[in-house]
């Protein structure tokens, strides 16, 4: 069986079917090449107050509640997320149930009511959101991180706005903002799970067939790394959050696979550098990882990490030591063959949910030249080797490139 079938309806959008072999459940998810980088200062947080309003109500289910009825009445689940570059909404539900899933998802993208009233009550929603992000300090140091990686760039703002733009929307803004961005173009729908293919083709023409084309829009590329090197965030809180990172290779480099292999040496997983050296060894934090964001010309590297507040100094140096030292020496052997089994496994792993299969496929269709099978991947995962790990080190590590954000103590 092939492991995707990929066409494109007569107004473009383009449509991935991924049939899961032994799956009960099936995926409907929505995928619209929108978000926080393509805002402007004064429209800050617009795509994702207008992903929280669509679920306010739609043609066929144009009260809330009526929509979370359909969707409990079967069992299943739905949400939306928006991120820097992309948004998407999503109905996971057993395989018998796909046309509730493809008809809500439809209603979410072409449909929504976007009345004012409801605008008015969410407003409230999303301001408390953006309090919710601000009081806890992790997410804190990771919002100034991207500030201080991205400085006057849409990609180093925090993506849910501030208090002035958030209660500046109105109804003709998400109108413009819906008539500009959800448009047939921009938009794939992968359905992922048990399904009849040819069924299914029919059933997506019909829900998304009506969906208007629009514009190419093009984004702010970034410029070169400038400003502020350090943050400190001033908190009454137990530990220090840290947040140190560096600009990383974008989504389509050749590199990133190398890229991929360093980060999981040094921060994914309990066997990692970070967490055996800076936890386990010199016991000066509870929880310390790495993470990759991959955008489509750029990325970023983070660590987070907990810190005891009278060891932040040497906890930081003793961070800073563990990436000059992945810049200046091949990994060991058996690191590399640790972490491409460690890929390997977690790949295996998100891949048994007919979710994550949707969203592994659309974030391709949406954003890649082209779409990567699992097997693809592990091939180009056992190409890397000690000496481009090594390089991409160097590339990322050199000490202008380094950013830190401190959020709580003295």
């Amino acid at each position: 069986m092939k492991s995707f079938s990929l066409f494109t309806l007569s107004n473009d959008l383009r449509v991935l079917l991924v049939p899961m072999e032994g799956a009960k459940s099936i995926t409907v998810l929505g995928m619209v090449k929108t978000g926080s980088r393509y805002e402007t200062s004064k429209k800050e947080g617009l795509a994702h107050f207008y992903e929280h309003i669509v679920f306010r109500g739609t043609q066929k289910y144009p009260v809330k509640r009526d929509l979370a009825l359909a969707v409990d009445k079967i069992g299943a689940e739905y949400n939306g997320a928006t991120s820097k570059e992309y948004t998407f909404y999503y109905v996971k539900s057993a395989a018998k149930d796909l046309d509730v899933g493809l008809d809500i998802v439809s209603q979410l993208l072409v449909y929504p009511l976007l009345k004012q009233g409801d605008i008015d009550v969410e407003r409230g929603v999303i301001l408390e959101e953006l309090h919710m992000y601000e009081d806890i300090p992790h997410f804190k140091a990771e919002m100034e991180l991207f500030k201080l990686l991205y400085s006057q760039h849409p990609l180093g703002k925090n993506g849910i706005g501030f208090p002035k733009t958030i209660n500046s929307f109105q109804s003709n803004d998400f109108l413009a903002f819906k008539k500009k961005f959800y448009t047939a173009d921009k938009t794939v729908v992968v359905v992922a799970g048990k399904m009849k293919v040819e069924e299914v083709k029919e059933k997506v023409e019909r829900c998304f067939g009506k969906m208007e084309r629009g514009q190419r829009i093009a984004f702010k590329l970034v410029e070169g790394l400038r400003g502020k090197k350090f943050s400190k965030i001033k908190r009454q809180t137990d530990q220090v959050h840290l947040a140190l990172g560096v600009r990383a290779l974008p989504r389509l480099d050749k590199r990133r696979f190398a890229q991929t292999l360093l980060n999981i040496i040094l921060g994914q997983g309990m066997s990692s550098r970070l967490f055996q050296r800076i936890r386990e060894q010199e016991g000066l934090c509870y929880s310390i990882k790495s993470d990759i964001e991959l955008f489509q010309d750029t990325g970023a590297l983070a660590i987070e990490a907990g810190l005891n507040k009278e060891r932040v100094s040497e906890a930081t140096e003793r961070i800073k030591k563990e990436l000059f030292l992945i810049s200046k020496e091949k990994v060991s052997d058996d690191e590399l063959v640790k972490a491409k089994d460690y890929f390997q496994g977690r790949l295996a792993l998100d891949l048994e949910d007919s979710y994550q299969q949707a969203i592994f496929y659309g974030e391709q269709a949406l954003l890649e030249k082209n779409i990567k099978r699992p097997n693809d991947l592990l091939r180009e995962i056992e190409k890397v080797d000690n000496s481009s790990i090594l390089s991409v080190g160097k590339e990322l590590f050199s000490p202008e490139n380094i950013k830190l954000v401190l959020v709580g103590g003295r």
